[in-house]
């Protein structure tokens, strides 16, 4: 009988020890560390795209650091010069250009449909054959068009009054996205030794190694999406605002940032903006009877045709790294996705995120270079 009740009270001593050895040792530093991170992740969420952008912009950014700090061997004031530099030629300018981008589509937009409204009047005003009248209704086509035309107006209107509303917020998303760009560019190669030594004591050297290569393979994808999608955007906007200012456009450069950010999107590209121009510049010409406009317009689709959508077939092959691996499909539905999750740092973000996705799926599945 006593010996019972003695190994019952061993084996309540073991369920107790069982239970309290879940706050103990590893696992309580575990918990811990897992409720610091869900609490972490509430602070920083409401900031994540500041974060991102930021990251991304002292990515791109670091190049020119290093310039700078080669020179001055200081990396506080390389690190303001930078960020100086990306305010002044970039944030300014971009929204200046934004403000004026509004007001000009929306003038666009009154202007298209006023022309549109003309070239109905002047197609029912012209006799048809009897066989073209009975199958083609013009009014129905261009009321169409007209009453397209005037809710993207209206709809692109009530954006902008939404934009300005909540212009507070985009000056603290501005000044946090400032704020981590510098502590990211200044503090970079101690962010990069940090995740390598976190890499090297937690994993083993041949996945090391094999990491090390696939982040190589990102950082290569990255480049591409820089040089490949923004840069040539960047070429094919500037080659059109000439040709913007010959059609009559009243802020060929507006019109230009414009193309540029159209221009990121592959597949799509500057036809999406040069070609409605050329559109509704032909229809205006026809109607004003003016044959030089004419001729001006022709040319614009000349140039169009044969110049700026070549520029991808001449330029890419010399931009674009041929150690990428990032395919044009993915290009395309990482920044469209992107755009949707991250707002404009998606256009970077997005396919790079789907391109680390394929790259880690085929070294570790396909490759089996790292061992899980």
């Amino acid at each position: 009988m006593a010996s019972n009740s003695k190994s019952e009270k061993i084996v309540r001593k073991s369920k107790k020890s069982s239970y309290t050895s879940i706050f103990k040792g590893k696992n309580i530093i575990l918990l811990l560390f897992f409720i610091l991170i869900f609490f972490a992740f509430l602070i920083i969420y409401p900031f994540f795209n500041s974060i991102l952008a930021a990251a991304t912009a002292a990515y791109i950014f670091i190049p020119l650091f290093d310039f700078f700090n080669k020179k001055f061997k200081n990396n506080n004031l390389s690190a303001a010069l930078v960020l100086l530099i990306l305010i002044s030629f970039f944030i300014i300018p971009l929204l200046l250009a934004g403000l004026l981008l509004s007001k000009e589509l929306y003038f666009f937009s009154i202007k298209a449909k006023i022309t549109l409204n003309d070239f109905s009047n002047v197609l029912d005003s012209l006799p048809l054959p009897s066989f073209l009248s009975s199958s083609i209704n013009e009014k129905i086509i261009t009321d169409y068009i007209v009453v397209g035309i005037r809710n993207f107006s209206s709809s692109f209107a009530s954006m902008i009054n939404s934009l300005l509303l909540n212009l507070l917020g985009l000056l603290l998303y501005v000044g946090i996205f400032l704020f981590l760009t510098f502590f990211f560019i200044r503090d970079n190669k101690k962010i990069k030794s940090s995740i390598l030594l976190f890499l090297k004591n937690n994993l083993d050297e041949k996945n090391f190694f094999e990491l090390e290569n696939y982040f190589y393979k990102v950082s290569n994808s990255l480049n591409s999406v820089i040089r490949g999608t923004i840069i040539i955007a960047l070429i094919q906007s500037i080659l059109l605002i000439p040709m913007y200012y010959l059609v009559g456009l009243n802020t060929p450069i507006i019109w230009g940032v414009l193309t540029f950010l159209v221009a990121l999107l592959p597949l799509i590209g500057v036809p999406l903006i040069w070609v409605p121009i050329f559109l509704l510049k032909l229809v205006e010409s026809f109607l004003l009877q003016d044959y030089s406009l004419f001729w001006k317009d022709i040319l614009f689709l000349i140039y169009g045709i044969l110049v700026v959508s070549n520029i991808d077939n001449i330029l890419k092959p010399s931009i674009i790294s041929s150690k990428s691996e990032t395919h044009p499909v993915i290009v395309f539905l990482g920044i469209l996705g992107g755009i949707q999750i991250f707002g404009v740092v998606g256009i970077i973000v997005g396919p790079v995120v789907l391109t680390a996705l394929i790259l880690l799926f085929n070294t570790i599945f396909i490759d089996k270079k790292i061992t899980l």
